[in-house]
């Protein structure tokens, strides 16, 4: 096998790409995040700490709070110095090498994956670049932290305490020094909803002191190592694919808390895109990949959700509708923080639609429900945040629901992935999803709910069975809206190289006034509700929708990838994979500059493993259809299916899955029972 690296190396600091660069550097444990900044005092660089779901502000001006800073030195840039930095993807430590003229020194630093909230630095070398600076800085007068102030410590330690809305965080820090070495650490007392007091930081502080540098060292590295051991996606023969999925795994993973909530903004806790708004990506396209391979995160991530019943109910009652709307962005208290005006690329200030129409995120928290639950068999769950969610969302859709004089149901006003086209009716996503939302729902309260639940239920499912989804039966595919196919007929293949922008090419009246889609819209159905749609309707509506799409969202690359290689198509798949999994790689560093894409590293896991691997979880197997394209000699992806680790290579002509327990493998047409250990399958057992 090939050795790939597991590191992203920034040789030095490079002025225009900096921002960009400490996002990709950027380390944590799921509770803290600390920019990928260098230690000194540079220029160009934006050091800081967050946490995510912690916020300073509300509506839609909330941004996640800026927490005191332990990555400082306090050491001046001065010219001539240079610092390399090198972020270890296997261990989550990332090296700085700091020179000024014949001085040197080594900085090490991580945030402690095996105790969330503590944050580890040893810096050694020549005592003239180990800086002088106090172990914590303040937040800086302009960020979005509601008050921050210094606490009265014991001796040797500092702490500070900064105020959210309505959490807050207490950070509590000392360090030692000596002529050749400086060693500091500091433990983040985190809690969303009220002020943590000063123990809850100076105690887990103490014990990791107890603990020593060497043993935190040790400990870090078995944590990623077990992380890695459930999770690791290996590629032969694409050593360029190979590092950016080991990129966009180790982010996940540091971005996202095994325990309490967790709400993942579209670009984490990097940059400044967003302000860590929680959208539809978290439940698509992240959850996925730790419903599949570390379960207790994505429970946090759907906990999140279900904690903030109470707000997307009253979303559904402002607008007149039973149930719960949960807004399409989200922050501390779960109440709609989408602006409602923004500057286009022209500099006009033009209305936001989507807090006010792009609904389908209500269904899509309901589809994360079930998908966890798929792969996970979560009873406790299932009958209790799970049952609510899902309840509640489908009363939403009971009532959201217009029937017409013939009974047909109609889901009027809204938005559908595909942005380009505002104010629709009857979008093909949201009515398809609405209706699975609707039978899933009834299902599940057949299950685990009351008798008079299910009376209600028996009212989804009728309204289900009148929703309309645009599809025809003839040609076999699904009209994105009402009245999209009587629209321009341009294609984003005769607009040049994509991505793109349509509306920057044709402008905004064509692109409203034609077929052209942002980011894959009717395709999406295919890919999270396979059963729902007309059986055999994936190919037709790939082929229409695909030369169609402009893919200038992030999202879009990876769904065509996974679309393209569920209909068999993996060398065309793969050109797509490659282009989100490297878009936060970039080397003009363009895209990364306001922050890694949470839902493109998401959408690299679910390309390969859902799209290249085939795999899908059912309630009684796990389906596996390997689809590699040419060059690949092997891939191998580790997930858990119902407690149970399984691990699964496969080649062009076998595979080959590793488990730990029996479980039940969908290989062609037939199930197949295995026992622990190692069993091989080829196109013939099928």
């Amino acid at each position: 096998m090939r050795a790939v690296s597991w590191t992203v190396s920034i040789p030095e600091s490079r002025l225009g790409r900096e921002v960009a660069d400490e996002a990709r550097l950027e380390h944590g444990d799921g509770r803290i995040s600390i920019a990928g900044a260098p230690a000194l005092e540079h220029p160009a660089c934006s050091p800081g700490a967050k946490a995510p779901g912690l916020f300073g502000h509300t509506g839609p001006d909330s941004d996640l709070l800026a927490l005191p800073d332990p990555s400082r030195l306090g050491l001046p840039w001065r010219d001539g110095m240079t610092v390399a930095r090198e972020l270890d993807l296997r261990t989550g430590v990332l090296q700085q090498r700091i020179a000024d003229g014949d001085a040197s020194a080594v900085v090490r630093s991580f945030c402690c994956l095996a105790r969330p909230g503590t944050y580890v630095l040893r810096a050694d070398g020549d005592a003239a670049l180990l800086g002088d600076g106090p172990p914590l800085r303040a937040p800086a007068p302009a960020s979005p932290s509601a008050e921050a102030w210094e606490e009265p410590a014991p001796q040797g330690l500092q702490i500070l305490s900064v105020a959210g809305v309505p959490g807050g965080a207490v950070v509590a820090a000392a360090q030692e020094r000596d002529a050749r070495r400086l060693e500091r650490l500091a433990f983040f007392a985190i809690d969303l909803y009220r002020a943590p007091d000063t123990g809850e930081a100076v105690a887990p502080l103490h014990e990791a002191q107890r603990a020593g540098f060497s043993a935190l060292v040790a400990e870090q590295r078995e944590a990623w190592a077990q992380r890695w051991a459930g999770c690791e996606v290996t590629i032969e023969g694409d050593d360029e694919l190979q590092h950016a999925v080991r990129f966009a795994l180790f982010h996940l993973n540091a971005l996202v808390a095994s325990q309490g909530e967790a709400g993942l903004g579209a670009r984490g806790t990097t940059g400044h895109a967003y302000r860590g708004h929680v959208f539809w990506d978290a439940d698509v396209f992240v959850l996925p990949f730790f419903a599949a391979t570390h379960p207790q995160a994505a429970r946090a991530m759907l906990r999140y959700r279900a904690r903030r019943l109470h707000a997307a109910r009253a979303n559904a009652a402002r607008t007149g509708h039973r149930g719960a709307r949960f807004p399409w962005e989200s922050a501390a208290g779960g109440d709609e923080v989408t602006p409602t005006a923004m500057q286009d690329h022209t500099g006009e200030v033009v209305r936001v639609l989507t807090g006010e129409l792009e609904e389908h995120v209500t269904a899509d928290i309901a589809w994360a429900v079930t998908h966890f639950l798929a792969w996970t068999g979560d009873e406790q769950f299932a009958r209790g945040g799970g049952l609510a969610l899902l309840v509640e969302t489908a009363r939403y859709w009971a009532s959201r629901v217009q029937r017409d004089t013939a009974g047909a149901g109609h889901i009027r006003h809204v938005i559908g992935p595909d942005e380009y086209h505002e104010d629709v009716d009857d979008n093909a996503y949201t009515n398809v999803m609405a209706r699975w939302n609707l039978r899933a729902a009834a299902s599940h309260v057949e299950r685990y709910a009351a008798d008079a639940l299910r009376t209600e239920a028996q009212g989804w499912l009728e309204i289900a069975d009148a929703l309309i989804d645009g599809f025809d039966a003839n040609t076999r595919l699904y009209e994105q809206f009402a009245g999209f196919f009587d629209l321009e007929p341009l294609l984003a293949t005769d607009l040049g190289a994509r991505p793109l922008s349509a509306p920057a090419i044709v402008g905004y009246d064509a692109t409203h006034g034609g077929q052209l889609v942002k980011q894959t819209d009717v395709l999406m159905l295919h890919l999270n509700v396979p059963d729902e749609v007309a059986p055999g309707s994936l190919a037709p509506n790939l082929e229409f929708y695909e030369p169609r799409t402009t893919h200038e969202s992030s999202l879009s690359a990876g769904s065509s990838a996974e679309a393209l290689a569920r209909a068999g198509r993996p060398d065309e798949a793969l050109a797509w994979l490659r282009l989100g999994a490297t878009l936060d790689l970039a080397e003009d560093a363009a895209p990364a500059r306001a922050g890694l894409h949470t839902a493109a590293l998401g959408n690299t896991w679910r390309a390969v493993a859902f799209g290249l691997m085939g795999l899908w979880p059912t309630a009684d197997a796990l389906r596996v259809a390997p689809r590699l394209p040419s060059g690949w000699e092997a891939l191998e992806v580790r997930v858990r299916y119902r407690d149970t680790p399984v691990h699964m290579r496969a080649t062009p002509d076998a595979l080959t899955v590793y488990a730990d327990a029996p479980v039940t493998i969908a290989f062609g047409e037939e199930r197949v029972t295995l026992k622990a250990g190692k069993t091989r399958l080829t196109d013939a057992a099928c």
